[in-house]
């Protein structure tokens, strides 16, 4: 067989296509191969050339590739090549290509060799389609997550259409977003701000949105455009539309049904929000109303409980009155039931009141300094005659650790107070309440604690968990047994967290309750300790005691009281047990007793028994003995005789042990001579716009050796301040043409110098009020009316000098009867008589100061009355707030608390803009002020009766 015909055997009967072309690209030779391949008869691949061959089939790659092989190169990888056929069905091959030379060796055609690939290319597409659907579900998905974690985290529609189209706009897919708002019947487009509003207009594209937006809006379902890139979707809720979203693609774009059921699915979480959103909004409205209904009734509550009280009021006051004449007992039986019911009436208004004003967020804290124990003793004082006429023991206990002053609210500390030991006592038939105060550092503040026990009737473990709840009392028969209307607890619940703290009950082991509670108060601003007590201090520093009592905890309370003044002291707890302390104190000098202290009521020997065997022994004549009793009716005589030097009731308040050691240890101070009176202790401006304050400032600075100059406002103020003379500066607040705020910035902006004190004068001591004051420039701050002691105090302390004795209060002149035109006791019902009392003893020889204060609030209450309704008719709350907070200012001065109350009322509510509220209480205000007038002018009438003639 010949090599060659054998070659061509094997040429022509290849399953790859064989073509030889020339240099040129026409046809040497093709194999039958290559022309089923093409598609074509074995003649018709005669003409064939590479130029037939078109430039999508990939013709470039291999023309260049014979390029490389005639340039002497070597053919590299094959290449792919598409051969259109005649039928359509297109043949996908691999090209290789071999240079083929002649005799004398130079290069005459090139073979070129194509394998048919077409089924391992359909599966490679197959594959890289599969590949790419596959990313872009993962892509897809991966918006949706995006979409759906923006749609919990939105809380309305439009912010969760924002977030989606900026998700929507991060995909690779998609280069155009726009949302829009189905509302009144139509679509606005939803901007991102006024630059994308503006971008929006000029892009012409943006109509082609907005027409397939309606479309969309109006066919209910998804609407591609005619290029199939821009599709619209309704978000539908409620078979409602809301929003069309309208998102655009750069071409070429796939896989519609994928993109369609990303749609749907957006569609739906969008929807989510815009339910969520609504039932929001519901919740929202739902508990707006009731907000509104609760602080309408409130406000009613309120409003009815100033109304009703002011009558009361009346009622009250004459039925004082008229207990104070003689009566017959019958009358005075029915007088006094009218008495107790208006009382009790009052405190359940009260009561009401209180909390309607916590129900309302209108509880407001002062935060004023103020002194624990004189306020401990006050809320005991009022209630110890109820203890003691029920046969019960009533102790108070102040921990020494507790500081002598503290900074908050004592008010309402003292409301929180009353209300527990008043329910302790209330609910208490035998045994004794025991109230005691302790305290500890919390960071810069402290932490008062106070625990209130009793051995009463103790609460049932089911009634606890509403103990607390309002018009909750322990059981239906407690209500009728013991009265109240169920609102102290709760009301004191809350003002003990209002002031950061907690109040809580458990029960007594003993029997009965203890009711607890701490709050969170600042350390005092201005000089620590009570006058009295730094005396009682000075007095009492080393004296020993011997307290004896049968009953631990009260001898416990009594050394913690006498810890408080320095005094030392053991205790004892039977008589024989204080003579074997005593016979000791004989043998060390100085472990001697200055005074005992000893209870009446003890088994084997009382105390009675123990001061005569006491006072047998002629060692100790020169001790002191006082008796503390609960016992009531101890005849004078059988105490005396038996060397008692004094007795104090139980239970014995702090003020009250104080005053009779002092009395009993101390040294009496010597009177002040005139002639060797000290000289003056500094020069103060006070700034005052009210002539009554001005008095009584002007006199309580020379009660305590200072000189004194008056400015009207605060723009004379900042004059007179320039005098080198002016030590310090008493500034009030609120005054015409400058206020005192200004007044200090002023002062201040003046040339530098001694720096002079600047202390305000305000009777608005609210939370906030003394911070605004320091961030005027003024250095410290007394509330009105002001307290001597304070005045005194706060002096002192800024001028450098030790605070003068008449800080420490006078013991108070006997408060004069004061009677009305027709002689009977009256109108001291309407004024604080311990206020004006300590007016009076500024200088007891000489009332010229408070004479005059009368004269000029009584002339001027008419005029500050019409100037009040003017403001009312010109609806002008400024006007209306400056009077009254003068005329306010004025009566509390003089202790005319009712008016004064009355006016700072009216002033509450100019301050708020109220002025038809404020409207409503001037004919009742001026039923005060009547009574207040009529008030002052009968207590000067008394003490200029009980005058000595000249």
């Amino acid at each position: 067989m010949e090599w060659a015909s054998l070659y061509r055997d094997i040429v022509e009967s290849s399953p790859d296509g064989i073509w030889v072309i020339d240099l040129g690209g026409r046809t040497v030779y093709a194999n039958p191969r290559l022309a089923e391949l093409a598609g074509r008869t074995a003649g018709e691949t005669d003409d064939l050339t590479l130029d037939d061959l078109p430039a999508q089939s990939g013709i470039d790659r291999l023309r260049a590739r014979i390029a490389e092989v005639v340039a002497g190169g070597v053919c590299g990888a094959d290449v792919e090549i598409r051969w259109p056929r005649a039928d359509g069905d297109d043949v996908w091959t691999l090209a290789g290509c071999t240079l083929l030379m002649d005799a004398q060796g130079h290069p005459s055609a090139v073979r070129l060799r194509f394998i048919d690939f077409s089924d391992r290319r359909l599966m490679h597409e197959a594959l890289r389609e599969s590949e790419e659907a596959l990313r872009d579900q993962i892509a897809q998905n991966e918006l949706m997550q995006a979409i759906v974690s923006a749609a919990n985290e939105a809380t309305t529609l439009r912010e969760v259409l924002m977030r989606a189209r900026d998700l929507v706009l991060v995909h690779d897919d998609w280069s155009r977003a726009r949302a829009f708002l189905h509302e009144d019947g139509r679509l606005t487009p939803l901007h991102l701000d006024e630059a994308d509003r503006m971008a929006d207009a000029l892009d012409p594209f943006a109509e082609v949105e907005v027409a397939l937006a309606e479309r969309c809006l109006e066919s209910r379902s998804l609407e591609w455009d005619e290029r199939r890139l821009t599709l619209a979707f309704p978000v539908l809720l409620d078979d409602v539309v809301h929003a069309v979203i309208v998102i655009t693609s750069a071409p070429p774009l796939y896989r519609f049904g994928l993109i369609e059921t990303m749609a749907v699915r957006v569609a739906d979480q969008v929807a989510r929000v815009i339910e969520r959103e609504r039932v929001q909004g519901d919740l929202a409205r739902a508990r707006d109303d009731a907000m509104a209904a609760s602080r309408q009734k409130s406000e009613f509550l309120a409003t009815m409980s100033h109304e009703i009280r002011t009558p009361l009021n009346g009622v009250i006051g004459l039925g004082d009155l008229l207990l104070r004449t003689e009566l017959t007992p019958e009358q005075l039986r029915l007088a006094t039931g009218v008495q107790i019911a208006s009382r009790a009436l009052l405190g359940v208004i009260n009561d009401i009141l209180d909390f309607s004003k916590i129900e309302a967020g209108r509880l407001e804290l002062e935060h004023v300094d103020f002194e624990v124990r004189p306020l401990l003793d006050q809320v005991a004082a009022m209630l110890t005659e109820t203890a003691r006429s029920k046969g019960l023991d009533m102790v108070v206990s102040c921990h020494p650790q507790v500081p002598a002053r503290l900074r908050g609210d004592p008010t309402r500390l003292a409301q929180v107070l009353t209300n527990l030991v008043s329910n302790a006592v209330k609910f208490t038939q035998r045994g004794g309440v025991i109230v005691r105060a302790m305290a500890a550092p919390d960071g810069d503040q402290v932490r008062l604690s106070v625990e209130v026990s009793d051995t009463g009737i103790g609460i049932a473990p089911a009634e606890v968990p509403s103990l607390f709840e309002p018009f909750t009392q322990a059981d239906a028969s407690t209500t009728r047994l013991y009265g109240g209307t169920g609102l102290g607890l709760a009301i004191a619940k809350e003002i003990v967290e209002a002031m950061d703290g907690r109040l809580r009950y458990s029960p007594n082991l003993g029997g009965g309750s203890v009711f607890a509670f701490s709050v969170l108060l600042d350390t005092a601003s201005g000089v620590a300790g009570a006058s009295e007590d730094v005396r009682a201090r000075a007095a009492l520093q080393g004296v020993r005691a011997l307290v004896v009592d049968d009953t631990e905890h009260n001898r416990i309370i009594v050394e913690e009281q006498l810890s408080w003044w320095g005094v030392a002291s053991d205790s004892a707890q039977s008589a024989a047990e204080a003579m074997t302390l005593l016979e000791h104190s004989l043998l060390d000098a100085d472990h001697r007793y200055a005074v005992v202290l000893l209870d009446l009521a003890m088994p084997q020997q009382d105390g009675l028994d123990l001061a005569r065997a006491i006072r047998s022994r002629p060692e100790w004549a020169d001790l002191r003995l006082l008796m503390l009793t609960s016992v009531t009716g101890v005849d004078r005589d059988t105490w005396q005789a038996a060397g008692i030097d004094d007795v104090l009731p139980k239970p014995v308040l702090a003020t009250t042990l104080r005053s009779a050691l002092l009395e009993l240890l101390a040294a009496p101070e010597p009177a002040a001579d005139p002639a060797t009176a000290g000289p003056v202790r500094g020069r103060v401006l006070v700034v005052e716009d009210n002539p009554v304050n001005q008095m009584v400032a002007t006199g309580l600075l020379a009660a305590l050796g200072y000189e004194s100059i008056t400015a009207d406002d605060g723009e004379v103020a900042v004059d007179l301040a320039l005098d080198p003379a002016i030590d310090a500066v008493l500034m009030d607040i609120q005054m015409p043409r400058m206020d005192g705020y200004a007044a200090t910035r002023a002062i201040r902006q003046q040339p530098a110098g001694r720096r002079k004190p600047i202390i305000a004068m305000t009777a608005a001591a609210v939370e906030g009020e003394r911070d605004r004051c320091l961030e005027a420039g003024m250095d410290d701050f007394l509330t009105k009316p002001v307290d001597p002691a304070a005045l005194a105090e706060t002096l002192a302390h800024w001028l450098g000098d030790e605070a003068p004795a008449a800080a420490t209060a006078p013991p108070a002149a006997a408060a004069p009867a004061v009677t009305g035109p027709g002689g009977g006791a009256e109108a001291d019902v309407d004024l604080d008589l311990t206020r004006l009392s300590m007016l009076r003893d500024l200088d007891p020889d000489d009332t010229v100061y408070l004479d005059r204060a009368i004269d000029n609030f009584v002339a001027n209450c008419e005029a500050a009355l019409e100037a009040m309704r003017a403001a009312v008719d010109a609806r002008d709350a400024a006007a209306l707030r400056a009077v009254a907070h003068k005329l306010a200012g004025g009566a509390l001065n003089l202790g005319a608390m009712r008016a004064g109350e009355a006016v700072r009322s009216i002033e509450h509510l100019a301050t708020d803009g109220d002025v038809e509220q404020a409207a409503a209480r001037l004919i009742p205000l001026e039923d005060h002020l009547d009574r207040a007038r009529e008030a002052l002018l009968a207590y000067r009438r008394s003490y200029q009766a009980a005058r000595p003639p000249a």
